[in-house]
């Protein structure tokens, strides 16, 4: 740099609001969201167990739904048209896990990108009894997820003392755990916060996740909704600031690109 130059201003990019909810197959409560998209001008929701069925297909106005609806999955990630300058879902199709690739409007030569993946990890088998085998639907798939994003969200139905100190370890909880720590991602969760109460009586538990690369990434102001909740799970929201030298290519597929 010669003498007297100014080097050239690097802008961060905006935060990124984020809310995130199992909806449990319930009317209600995806409405209660389509409000909470109207009051916060969210850009980005990860939802869980929509209420897919022929009275209320869950499409939204100005928003890209990931994947297709008529695929039947059991979670769905909602993107606000115009908000990116382009959007890609990037993973194979799955109906239980979707990664969306944002690439952020900007200036930049390289502009900033950030990958979601909306996760609902289902209970296969209540009834398990070899602790030795995956009891969930994604538990051969998590390399593969954290390999691919930025930011986890979902419902990963896991108990484990790194976000429930009232829970004892599994083997599958604690692989879960070291997988995230291996792929360089952290917890965004306040530790103990409830995250869903069933209406059944059971106990509250923390089994909706929020993980976090922040090599890539940061999340600010994370907190739960309780006032919100019309189903067993609690709406969280949160928000997500790329990092200004985010333009690393994904390595997914670009199953689905919008622009």
């Amino acid at each position: 740099m010669q003498n007297g130059s100014v080097p050239p201003v690097e802008h961060s990019p905006p935060p990124i609001k984020v809310p995130q909810n199992n909806t449990g197959k319930s009317h209600t409560a995806f409405l209660a969201l389509l409000q909470t998209l109207a009051e916060t001008q969210a850009n980005t929701l990860p939802t869980q167990e929509p209420p897919l069925n022929k009275s209320l297909h869950p499409n939204i106005d100005d928003f890209h739904s990931f994947p297709k609806c008529e695929l039947k999955p059991r979670c769905i990630t909602y993107v606000r048209k115009n908000a990116f300058k382009s959007t890609s879902a990037i993973s194979k199709p799955h109906k239980d896990f979707i990664v969306c690739h944002l690439t952020l409007h900007s200036t930049e030569y390289k502009a900033p990108t950030i990958s979601v993946a909306n996760i609902y990890n289902a209970l296969e088998d209540r009834n398990l009894r070899d602790r030795g085998a995956p009891t969930h639907s994604l538990d051969h798939l998590f390399h593969e997820i954290f390999s691919l994003t930025d930011i986890v969200a979902g419902d990963m139905n896991k108990h484990n003392p790194a976000w429930n100190p009232t829970k004892p370890m599994s083997i599958w909880e604690q692989n879960l755990v070291d997988i995230y720590k291996a792929a360089g991602f952290c917890l965004s969760n306040t530790k103990g916060r409830i995250t869903c109460i069933p209406t059944n009586g059971n106990a509250p538990s923390i089994i909706d996740l929020t993980l976090l690369n922040r090599a890539t990434a940061d999340i600010e102001g994370w907190k739960t909704l309780p006032d919100q909740r019309t189903v067993d799970h609690i709406p969280i929201t949160f928000f997500v600031q790329p990092a200004l030298k985010n333009s690393t290519r994904f390595k997914g597929y670009n199953w689905n690109k919008t622009s």
